[in-house]
């Protein structure tokens, strides 16, 4: 019962993060919650394949996909071919994707300052990253 627990709460914390996101975030933003995620792990690595994309959100190629074709129509992102191999298309920040993500990361500072600060009173924020960088880390071992 206590795993169970622990995944409800961890569940019931992003729902409640996404729909702050939602209310709080993207209307100033012009960028969906979906969109920003993809365009910062862009940024963040840049030449990920859309089959790394899709991993690492543990979602589908084809919701990848469509999110990386909207990402590339508004010009945040751009593709190239892999030269040995004509599969795979490795994907990178154009300027204004890699200007977007810390525009959407300003914003969510400014916006989201007194949620934070009160957060950081009561919980210790980076120990908890790490351990759920971990936790995800050893369940994407699992292949789910």
């Amino acid at each position: 019962m206590e795993d169970f627990e622990f995944i409800f709460e961890l569940n019931r914390a992003v729902n409640i993060f996404n729909a702050y996101y939602d209310v709080r975030i993207a209307p100033s933003t012009g960028i969906s919650r979906a969109q920003f995620t993809v365009l910062l792990l862009i940024n963040r690595f840049p030449g990920i394949t859309r089959s790394e994309l899709a991993r690492k959100l543990s979602c589908s190629h084809v919701a990848i996909g469509r999110i990386v074709k909207i990402l590339v129509g508004v010009s945040y992102v751009e593709e190239s071919l892999d030269s040995q191999n004509q599969h795979v298309v490795h994907l990178k920040p154009t300027k204004l994707g890699a200007s977007t993500v810390k525009s959407v990361t300003t914003i969510f500072e400014r916006e989201s300052a007194s949620l934070f600060a009160s957060l950081k009173a009561k919980v210790m924020l980076n120990p908890l990253r790490e351990q759920l960088m971990v936790f995800s880390e050893i369940v994407l071992e699992q292949k789910i």
